[in-house]
């Protein structure tokens, strides 16, 4: 939530979000679309390119693809994408950042390529756009007690209008089990490929493993 608090996404932007298929990413498709932005959704992968679909983006593009911020352009015919969110990081990163338009708002939370996105101030002056970390001590700070936030998150998961991945479910019984699951994923994970949520219930039911289920989106 510290992410969409400082983003302060409203219904005139366009919002581009890299991973998009990824635990995070589809939670800030759902929170943009929600907010009533235009969302594009960033992913890797014909079966992540389906799955940001069933999250509600009004344009999803595989970024394995080299003319993806091509595409992007021309679909939104002319308009600016106004908010960039980014926790790729590298060369995709640096592509998101080269779509935005001017006075776009990049945020950064994360690098999951390995590297962060490489910017400098000339890319601030010359098109008048401004870069934040939306993770770290930071906002922190400045974004008042976590516990607003922790409220809201709450409220989204209430309502339906943010619907987590949740790829494996474990009985409480085995919470070491899905602890290790969490830390393989994490392991693999490479911009959201592998990224997965594991799911702990008191209920004595046994290991399963389902996909992503589309949630309700609301806004």
């Amino acid at each position: 939530m510290a992410i969409l608090d400082r983003a302060r996404i409203t219904a005139d932007d366009v919002v581009v979000v890299t991973a998009a298929a990824g635990g995070i990413g589809s939670l800030l498709v759902q929170a943009a679309r929600s907010a009533g932005a235009t969302v594009v959704a960033a992913v890797g992968g014909p079966v992540k390119v389906a799955h940001a679909r069933t999250r509600g983006a009004d344009i999803v593009v595989d970024y394995d693809e080299a003319s993806w911020a091509n595409t992007v352009r021309a679909e939104l015919d002319g308009r600016a994408v106004t908010v960039a969110l980014d926790g790729v990081g590298g060369d995709k990163g640096r592509q998101a950042l080269e779509v935005l338009g001017p006075g776009g708002r990049l945020l950064l939370y994360g690098w999951s390529s390995g590297s962060a996105t490489a910017l400098t101030s000339m890319d601030l002056f010359g098109r008048g756009i401004t870069a934040s970390a939306a993770i770290g001590p930071g906002p922190s700070q400045t974004q008042g007690p976590i516990r607003r936030l922790e409220e809201h998150a709450m409220e989204a998961l209430a309502t339906g209008t943010m619907i987590p991945v949740v790829g494996q479910s474990f009985p409480l019984a085995q919470a070491a089990e899905a602890h290790r699951a969490m830390r393989v994923a994490g392991d693999h994970r490479q911009d959201g490929a592998h990224d997965r949520r594991a799911a702990m219930s008191n209920a004595p039911t046994p290991h399963r493993i389902h996909g992503p289920r589309p949630g309700r989106l609301e806004g």
